[in-house]
């Protein structure tokens, strides 16, 4: 994993992890990572999916994302 990006502020509502490989393509697909009750969740999300988020597009874009 290579410049990996999380986005969002609340574990409560989720963050999503992106990142690219150590070739820097973009993973094919993210995480969303959401804490429930004592622990933390891990759910894929498709990249496709994952690019309705503006902040995902400028990120695989080669933006930062915030």
């Amino acid at each position: 994993m290579t410049r990996p990006a999380i986005i969002g502020d609340d574990l409560a509502d989720g963050v999503l992890l992106v990142a690219r490989d150590a070739g820097g393509s973009i993973w094919e697909t993210g995480y969303f990572l959401r804490m429930r009750g004592n622990g933390l969740r891990l759910e894929p999300q498709p990249m496709m999916d994952a690019l309705r988020c503006s902040c995902v597009r400028k990120y695989a874009m080669g933006f930062t994302a915030h």
